[in-house]
């Protein structure tokens, strides 16, 4: 009778009262009525001369079937009874079983999709593995006595919006009250319509998986230990300091009228004084003498610095800059990046779709819906990034690298909490939602979520290394050689002639410049001679 009547559901307890034998019709249905009550009893005054007894369902009290209860003493009252006998049921469903709607999200759910199926269009087969909420399931199944289904939605999406007026993905079992609940998801202002939320975790953070930063083969290596300015002002001293000599040799070589100085010797003096070597000029003045000391005096230091600093350039060899924010990815040219597909299907597409950031909209448009395995592979392969869960992708990379120092993926440090939270959602009116909260929030409080969280990674990293090292890979070969790069590029490498290539570009730009002004001479001297047998062939 109570069971047929779908707007009980949610009611923990109905209470139908019965007339006595004999009672007059019209007195009868002032009596008849049907009470229904939740998780508060309300005290009850019912004339025992009106009643001979009472229907009651107890929603989780023996599967929800209906049971009989007859009347005491007319002087206790009916909601006393039943509240002595069955105080809040939902401390005790009594075996009943309840349905959970979930999506894949390791680690928060994980499980296997079975082949065989049973046709029940609310949610499909799956095997459960270790994870977070399952854990989370069994502690509240033994905790409240209560048993339970976990399926996945079978068009296999978590759902953004409601499709002519139907829910898609996770939402929709509940929505139609098919599903009690589901595992984590995160909540959106179009899904609360259709459900509640219960907060149970932080919410997990979107980051950046790209090559690990590599060694730049630099071929100004030899110039970068002075920045441009100082380079500048060293040529400008020289320059400076040199005319400066000149001026005042020539002008005392005219005033005495002593042998007079060529610029350009001058100029190599200061240049042979800053870069060691012996010159053949020495001023014959004083003063001159005394500004060369100075010169050798700055030269010293000059050299002392560079030096160091050269050393310290060769020796910590400079690496190119990681990957971490969406900006540093709009900022490189000739590069992408993707995500997989599942993870726009719910409040991440939602958050991309509404969101007003111009980085995030710009990286949104360009974004590529990629599968992980090519992800990755378009990662090694260079100029490609991919955007995935903190706590996936580590359990990913770890079980593939052992070895920090063979791993080429980096992943960023600075992470992007799209989301408010991750938790469970429930179907509008369930009762036992209250009971579920109370729960969650001791296990939040107890830190126990994160341990289970950390634990339930650590074990599956350990089973993924162990599946591959029983499988031989057929790209063993390729991952080799990119580990062999990988691990030349976390040690000191010997300098060769790549990493000292500026010093040979100097040398033959020196040469080339000279032969520049050497052809330019030539073409000067014979002009000069071309002009000078003119004019003498004028003259006869």
């Amino acid at each position: 009778m109570f069971k047929e009547t779908s707007s009980l559901r949610n009611s923990l307890y109905v209470l139908y009262f019965t007339q006595s034998e004999g009672e007059d019709p019209s007195e009868a249905n002032k009596s008849k009525k049907a009470i229904f009550l939740n998780n508060k009893m309300a005290s009850l005054k019912v004339e025992a001369s009106l009643l001979s007894g009472a229907y009651w369902r107890c929603r989780y009290c023996d599967k929800g079937s209906e049971k009989f209860l007859a009347l005491q003493e007319p002087q206790h009252h009916l909601a006393t009874q039943i509240e002595t006998r069955y105080n809040d049921q939902c401390k005790n469903f009594n075996g009943h079983n309840l349905k959970v709607i979930s999506m894949l999200r390791f680690p928060y759910m994980d499980f296997a999709r079975l082949e065989e199926q049973d046709g029940k269009n609310w949610g499909a087969k799956i095997a459960l593995k270790d994870s977070v909420d399952i854990r989370m399931l069994r502690t509240f199944a033994e905790h409240l006595n209560f048993t339970y289904e976990v399926r996945e939605p079978v068009d296999r999406i978590w759902g953004k919006y409601p499709v002519e007026g139907r829910w898609p993905g996770i939402v929709g079992p509940m929505d139609r009250e098919e599903a009690d609940f589901s595992s984590v998801m995160a909540p959106t202002p179009s899904r609360l319509t259709a459900i509640n939320h219960e907060r149970l975790y932080p919410t997990d953070e979107l980051v950046l998986i790209s090559l690990k930063p590599h060694i730049q083969v630099d071929s100004l290596a030899l110039v970068k230990p002075f920045p441009e300015n100082v380079w500048a002002f060293i040529l400008i001293s020289v320059l400076v300091w040199s005319v400066f000599l000149w001026a005042i040799e020539n002008l005392w070589a005219h005033l005495s009228s002593g042998h007079t100085l060529n610029i350009m010797d001058v100029l190599f003096y200061g240049f042979g004084i800053l870069l060691e070597d012996t010159p053949t000029f020495k001023p014959t003045l004083a003063s001159g003498t005394i500004m060369a000391g100075w010169w050798m005096m700055i030269s010293l230091v000059m050299q002392s610095a560079y030096r160091s600093s050269l050393m310290a350039h060769l020796i910590v060899l400079e690496k190119s800059k990681p990957v971490e924010t969406f900006g540093d990815l709009l900022k490189l040219s000739d590069w992408s990046w993707g995500i997989e597909p599942w993870m726009l299907s719910g409040a991440v597409g939602v958050y991309f779709q509404r969101t007003q950031d111009p980085v995030m909209q710009q990286m949104y448009q360009n974004l590529e819906l990629i599968e992980l395995e090519e992800n990755l592979q378009r990662v090694e392969d260079g100029k490609h990034s991919f955007i995935a869960w903190r706590s996936p992708i580590t359990v990913t990379v770890s079980s593939r690298y052992a070895e920090e120092s063979r791993n080429p993926f980096y992943i960023s440090r600075n992470g992007y909490p799209l989301l408010a939270d991750f938790g469970w959602g429930f179907r509008k009116g369930a009762p036992f939602r209250r009971h579920f909260r109370q729960l969650m929030t001791r296990m939040m409080e107890s830190g126990i979520l994160d341990r289970w969280q950390k634990e339930v990674m650590d074990i599956r990293v350990r089973q993924n290394r162990k599946e591959r090292a029983s499988t031989p890979r057929k790209d063993d070969a390729s991952s080799k050689l990119k580990n062999a790069q990988n691990e030349d590029s976390g040690r000191n490498i010997v300098l060769a002639m790549k990493h000292l290539q500026a010093a040979f570009y100097f040398f033959f730009c020196g040469h080339g410049v000279a032969f520049v002004i050497f052809v330019l001479e030539l073409c000067i001297v014979k002009g000069k001679l071309l002009l000078k047998k003119q004019n003498d062939l004028m003259d006869l």
